[in-house]
């Protein structure tokens, strides 16, 4: 039996294309998405979209327990959530956001893919992390300690879940020709210090130069 992929945010960039790649292999492919509408194209490779809020727990609850009742149990989970946040003087909401959907949304869902996987004692996490987390960069220092965060607690996930049989990897991406520093991907703090741009321009410089690039 071809085993089953639950991939989150696959709307775009790396989660899309994964999707994408996962099902022209054979395997079975469920594909996430706030607007699982966004998704609907790739219903003819044979990919089951379906809506997700990654911040709302009951929602995921709901939706990982319907994959694993009526669909089949979740062999290959890619925890692919994520934005970067732009600027030095993010505001404490800012800050909060940045965290709560780089790192807690993604402990969200292993909360609640995890169990069934101990529980048959095989499976394959994947977390999206980022080479920014290995180093601090001028006017992304928030995303980068946020990235930093997600490659820790998934070295400690992954020997926490080996007598399991669980094999768990932090991927981390440099850059490549997606959307990711595009639109809602890239988020500008509010307040911007004037005074920092002698050190954070060429942070801004470098991300407008690389994007879709």
């Amino acid at each position: 039996m071809s085993r089953i992929w639950f991939i989150t945010d696959c709307s775009s960039g790396f989660g899309r294309q994964l999707a994408i790649a996962a099902a022209q292999n054979g395997y079975k492919v469920v594909a996430t998405s706030r607007d699982p509408s966004k998704l609907d194209d790739l219903r003819e490779l044979g990919v089951t979209p379906i809506k997700l809020d990654v911040h709302d727990e009951s929602d995921i609850r709901a939706v990982i327990d319907n994959v694993e009742f009526t669909i089949r149990p979740i062999d290959i989970f890619v925890n692919d959530i994520g934005y970067i946040l732009e600027e030095s003087s993010q505001s404490n909401e800012e800050i909060t956001a940045q965290f709560d959907t780089n790192v807690f949304s993604q402990i969200r869902v292993l909360r609640a893919v995890l169990p069934y996987m101990r529980a048959g004692r095989s499976g394959v996490v994947a977390n999206f992390g980022s080479i920014g987390g290995w180093n601090g960069t001028p006017a992304a220092g928030l995303y980068c300690a946020s990235k930093a965060a997600v490659t820790i607690y998934t070295e400690s996930l992954a020997a926490e879940l080996a007598p399991f049989h669980i094999d768990v990897t932090c991927v981390e991406p440099g850059y490549f020709r997606t959307d990711f520093l595009t639109g809602a991907h890239k988020m500008v703090a509010k307040k911007r210090i004037l005074e920092l741009d002698v050190s954070t321009q060429h942070t801004r410089n470098g991300l407008a130069a690389y994007s879709l690039r």
